[in-house]
């Protein structure tokens, strides 16, 4: 019984690669508007249901297993020696941003980016995919008893983020962005971030006044 399931799930997971793999090359040669979910599925040598026993919808097939940089941001944090729990968020946080910008690079990546920026449906759904890692990131900043307003937190630090990765990624995609400015990116929003937990530990402070 073992060993069928898991036969199962091997297939079912190389299912999915086939429609995962055979979508985003059509994403990427014909637009996401212009591709639909029966091209996928003839792309991909499956029925159409077969689609959608693995993804929900179009939007989440172009970015699945792409969106790293989401999931990077609800990671737990996980202090290096010496390190606080506050410090190691700050660290995670700034490293996602870096490396997302610098995946750019990559030119499926990139134009990932610029559709993900242009099509109305896309760029709502990667907003919930920002709103996952909100939620995430909010529950382990509680865990880690880093601040007492998890919340509130979270939806500041991320709004942050997002902020200088709009704008960098805006100038990556324009061609306009440099080392010095890639390097300014670094050096500041580590500051940014700090500023926001020093004021969370302000508040929870005062409210206890």
């Amino acid at each position: 019984m073992g060993l069928e399931q898991s036969r199962r799930e091997r297939k079912r997971a190389r299912t999915r690669e086939q429609v995962v793999t055979a979508a985003q090359r059509l994403f990427h040669e014909q637009g996401f508007d212009r591709t639909t979910v029966e091209d996928v599925a003839r792309a991909a040598d499956v029925a159409v249901q077969t689609v959608f026993n693995h993804v929900a919808s179009k939007e989440e097939l172009f970015f699945a297993d792409r969106v790293p940089f989401a999931q990077a941001l609800s990671l737990v944090p996980q202090p290096r020696p010496g390190e606080t729990c506050a410090a190691a968020v700050v660290r995670m946080l700034t490293a996602a941003t870096t490396g997302y910008l610098a995946s750019l690079e990559d030119p499926e990546l990139r134009d990932m980016a610029e559709q993900a920026q242009a099509v109305p449906a896309l760029a709502r759904y990667e907003r919930t995919l920002h709103d996952r890692a909100e939620a995430q990131l909010a529950a382990n900043l509680a865990a880690a008893g880093i601040t007492e307003q998890p919340r509130w937190t979270a939806a500041m630090l991320l709004a942050t983020v997002r902020v200088f990765g709009s704008e960098h990624r805006e100038r990556v995609l324009a061609g306009t962005e440099t080392q010095e400015s890639a390097a300014r990116l670094e050096a500041d929003l580590p500051q940014h971030l700090r500023a926001v937990l020093e004021l969370s530990d302000r508040e929870a402070r005062a409210q206890l006044v």
